[in-house]
Order: C-alpha cells, then sequence, then structure tokens
C-alpha cells in the first residue's frame, strides 16, 4: 500500500499517513446504521493492523471497503475503486486511535441509551425477521450491532469534548477567559454540535497526534 512505509522487518510497517476519515459513518444510527456500519467486528481472520490493544483483521477491512462502495455509488464519497481498501483500513485505524483514547479519558455508554438507538433501528423495518435478516447481510448479530451503537455515542461524545475544548482554547486567548466583569467563560457540550467538516478535521488531526502514543503496526504483503 502506497500510504504506508516499510521498515526493516518485511511484515511490519509503521503509518505514514491518514485518508480523510469517514466518521460520517457515526453520524446515524438507525436504519442507515445497519446497512453500514460495523467498526472492527472482530470476526475470525487474518490480523492486517494492530492498534493498540485492537486488532483490524482483513474481514474487518474487506466489510469497510463494501461500506465504502457503497457510499461511493450514492455519491457520497470521491474514492476511485481500486483504493477503497486503503481507505478502508486507514478510516479503521484512525477510529481505532480515537476510540481508544475515549476510553482512556473515560468516556462510556449508557446501557439504556445502546437500548433505545436499538429499538429505534429496529423500528425503521417492517418486522424483527427483516431487520435481522438484514443485520446477518452485514455480518453483524444483535450483540455486535449493540456494541457498535455503544462505540458511536462513546465517539462522539468524545469528538463533541474536543471541539469544547478547543473552542473554550480559543476563547481564553482572545479574551483571557473573562467577561468584561470579570465572569468566567465557559463552553458547554449543549454549544457545539459537530458539521461534518468539524468531525473530519478534528478526527484527523487528533488520530495523527495519537500516533506516538498508540503503536500502529500493518502487516500486508
Amino acid at each position: 500500500m502506497e500510504h504506508f512505509e516499510e521498515t526493516s522487518n518485511p511484515q511490519k510497517h509503521s503509518l505514514k499517513r491518514f485518508a480523510l476519515p469517514a466518521i460520517a459513518v457515526l453520524l446515524v444510527v438507525g436504519v442507515v446504521a445497519v446497512y453500514q456500519f460495523d467498526l472492527l467486528s472482530k470476526g475470525e481472520g487474518e490480523v492486517i493492523v494492530r492498534v493498540g490493544n485492537e486488532e483490524i483483521t482483513r474481514q474487518d477491512a474487506e466489510i469497510r471497503e463494501r461500506q465504502l462502495l457503497v457510499r461511493a455509488s450514492e455519491g457520497q464519497l470521491s474514492v476511485p475503486q481500486d483504493a477503497l481498501f486503503d481507505r478502508a483500513i486507514d478510516d479503521l485505524i484512525t477510529e481505532s486511535l480515537l476510540y481508544q483514547d475515549a476510553l482512556r479519558q473515560g468516556f462510556t455508554a449508557d446501557p439504556n441509551e445502546v437500548e433505545v438507538r436499538y429499538n429505534k433501528a429496529e423500528a425503521a423495518f417492517d418486522s424483527e425477521v427483516a431487520f435481522l435478516e438484514r443485520m446477518q447481510e452485514n455480518l453483524l448479530t444483535p450483540e455486535k450491532f449493540r456494541e457498535n451503537i455503544a462505540r458511536q455515542i462513546v465517539l462522539f461524545a468524545y469528538l463533541e469534548e474536543l471541539k469544547r475544548l478547543a473552542i473554550q482554547e480559543q476563547l481564553d486567548q482572545v479574551v483571557g477567559g473573562k467577561t468584561p466583569d470579570g465572569t468566567s467563560v465557559t463552553v458547554t457540550a449543549e454549544r457545539t454540535q459537530l458539521t461534518q467538516d468539524e468531525i473530519n478535521e478534528i478526527s484527523e488531526n487528533k488520530a495523527e497526534a495519537l500516533k506516538s502514543e498508540f503503536e500502529v503496526e500493518v502487516f500486508l504483503d
């Protein structure tokens, strides 16, 4: 893969760059999530990437590649078809770095919220059978789909906090963190709704910084 730099070990590569992450997939919890979302499915298969404590298998990358192909066919993504596998790996690495850092910082998902979102996704189908059939087509089980929803919740809480901190830093630099009457200026999570461009920028920049904290190994011929 042209964006991986070979080291002295012929089977170990170090990450050279990240493609713009496809975190857009994370924005939707519902029918589209069933169609297009499966983060690090942990299925059996050849491990092709290790990110910190997580492993990405060839099956994981192939699943994501198929999802990217769907997005490309719908005009949501401009990536040549022969580059989709590389893009899939980049996306999975980025998401893994962000997720592991989020866990390290104590972000968690409320099980009740996970269940609400799961039920909302199921309600969009005509029957439970149809819902389960669609999950099966996407190599998902109900348990794995719930895990993916929980992962989405954690990642977005984490990204919102990163944006909040960035805004607070800007305010501190501009006004010294104080209003004219001396009151402290703060930014709450409710004021940090993320746009897609912000998600891409925050994710890419943070993932790049995290490369020095979480080892990324890519094992490809």
